[in-house]
């Protein structure tokens, strides 16, 4: 039962997901459910640990764990445990990235060393496992060699240590503002893509903006810094991301804190590109940061409600900004129609 619900686990962890043709979902959205099979994936292991440890002890046979097989069933439960460190997917992406990769390539190893017999199938669902793992990952490097021709990244520093980056080549007109793609830059860091939503997608290319943090995230900063307005080869894995339908609503309320704003922002111009589809719509945009520099992160954020010639907006009222307990909050009202 835990080697079935390994394959559940990378099916529901798999980028390229064929639940995403048949039911509109993306990977986001299963990773809940990745998460909820690994845990139960976890338990059954230690139950199965549990459960043959007494089994041996009452029998006193407890040497029968030293045998090469079981020794590398207790190697897979180790990585297993390994894979927990999902914990630590905020705070230390890279180490929780490194340590998941490297802990499932042991278990699935290992898992089919600790019962090698064909008879016992086993080995057969690792194989599975496996292949599909490896599958969906030659997917995603296809399509970051693919984006990689005759595209390049420019990068402008914002206040607030924030960093815009336009992409030359947006790559497909899917790429919608709101999903999100993995952005690939080899010179910051060749063996590294990060996740990042999409801004805006238009002739201009492709904006994603990012706050730094650490890694990934703090070199781009600091070329941006060191170099502004600079490019590099860049490339992009994507898009992913199934987005809500906003084009049949009266009224549409998009509130966000800090860098969560670039996905609103998305939904924004994502409605603004589609002026055929849309009715009558009245439309508040809040945005609550700790510090006010960060506004300006958005280099050009009523810019939505103007740009597009092929639709009238009518601001109700003015940009309103209010202060609360070490928060500040921007406020947008407006009116959209055909």
């Amino acid at each position: 039962m835990g080697s079935a619900n390994m394959a559940l686990c990378v099916f529901f962890g798999l980028k390229n997901t064929p639940l995403g043709l048949l039911a509109a979902v993306s990977h986001s959205q299963l990773n809940v459910l990745h998460r909820i099979v690994g845990y139960t994936t976890v338990f059954l292991l230690l139950l199965h640990a549990a459960v043959y440890t007494i089994h041996f002890g009452r029998q006193g046979r407890l040497l029968q764990l030293l045998k090469m097989e079981d020794i590398a069933g207790i190697g897979a439960g180790v990585a297993m445990l390994i894979l927990l460190m999902g914990v630590f997917r905020h705070k230390r992406y890279e180490l929780f990235y490194v340590s998941h990769v490297v802990g499932f390539l042991a278990v699935v190893l290992l898992t089919s060393l600790h019962r090698p017999k064909w008879a016992k199938k086993i080995p057969l669902v690792m194989l599975v496992v496996f292949s599909t793992w490896t599958l969906d990952r030659l997917i995603r490097l296809v399509g970051l060699l693919r984006n990689l021709i005759n595209n390049s990244a420019t990068f402008y520093p914002l206040p607030d240590g924030g960093t815009r980056v336009m992409l030359k080549k947006p790559s497909t007109e899917a790429a919608l503002p709101g999903s999100h793609c993995f952005l690939w830059i080899p010179r910051l860091r060749a063996h590294e893509s990060h996740p990042f939503t999409i801004v805006s997608n238009d002739s201009s290319g492709l904006e994603l903006v990012m706050k730094s943090h650490e890694g990934f995230t703090k070199a781009a900063q600091s070329f941006a810094s060191q170099n502004p307005r600079s490019t590099l080869w860049a490339s992009m894995d994507g898009p992913y991301g199934s987005l809500p339908d906003i084009n049949h609503y009266d009224k549409l309320i998009l509130i966000a804190g800090g860098s969560g704003a670039a996905f609103t922002f998305g939904l924004l111009n994502r409605l603004m590109m589609q002026p055929e589809k849309v009715a009558l719509q009245s439309i508040e945009f809040i945005w609550a940061v700790r510090r006010i520099g960060t506004f300006e992160q958005s280099h050009n954020y009523p810019e939505p409600f103007y740009s597009y010639p092929a639709r009238a907006f009518k601001l109700v009222s003015p940009s309103l900004v209010q202060y609360h307990e070490g928060w500040v909050s921007l406020k947008l009202k407006g009116l959209c129609h055909k």
